[in-house]
Formats: C-alpha cells, structure tokens, sequence
C-alpha cells in the first residue's frame, strides 16, 4: 500500500478511535459500543463491563496513540493502541494515571471501521 493510503488508514482509524474516546468522558454507552463490531467477541461482557467501571471511575483525561498500523485487505487492519489514561476513583476522589496497548483488529463493516477484537500486549 502506499503511504498516501497507510495515512488516510490512520486518519479513519483515529477517527473512530476519537468518538470511543468521547463516549468514554461522556459515559454514553450507546455510542461506546458503536464502536465496536457486532461479532466483537463477548460483546454483552464488554458492555457490562465498562458501565461497571464507569460506576467506579470518572476519566478525567484520554489520550490515546496509533501506530504499527497494517491494512490485511480493503476490510480489515490490525493497529496498535496505546491509551493513556487520568481517572479519579469516585468514592475516594483519588486520582491516578495508567497506560494500556493493545494490538487491535478492525473490520469494516457498512463502511465504517469498527473493532473486531483487541488484546494486551506490552507497550
């Protein structure tokens, strides 16, 4: 693929990835888990999951990188994500900051990028 291609892969992907983003500060599920592919596996894990985490924790902060991008077909790329991460406990106000990477699979799916699946790795 060329780079002009690799770059607009990116673009959509970080678009995507900025609307999860947006839905994690505003705690809108609906539009958290439109992000994500309906064969995502575990799907009615993931969201109980996160709501059970947005009971706990506010994001005071999300900023999140992309690299090691690679296009498999028209349909389908694997990306690594690494989110930084200021959240404050909501019973104790205690704040914190972490780091996450994940190798993350997307598939298109009605013309829009969404996660197929996505595990942890070392930064």
């Amino acid at each position: 693929s060329t780079p002009a291609a690799e770059a607009s892969l990116k673009e959509q992907l970080q678009k995507e990835l900025s609307i999860l983003r947006d839905a994690q500060l505003r705690k809108d599920i609906v539009l958290f888990m439109s992000i994500y592919s309906l064969t995502y596996p575990e799907l009615d894990d993931k969201r109980a999951g996160t709501l059970k985490a947005w009971a706990s924790f506010d994001f005071t902060n999300l900023v999140f990188t992309v690299d090691k991008i690679q296009s498999i077909d028209p349909d389908n790329a694997i990306a690594r994500v690494t989110w930084y991460m200021d959240t404050k406990t909501r019973r104790t106000q205690d704040l914190s900051s972490s780091s996450q990477t994940f190798q993350v699979r997307f598939a298109k799916e009605m013309g829009k990028w969404r996660i197929r699946s996505l595990e942890e790795v070392e930064p």
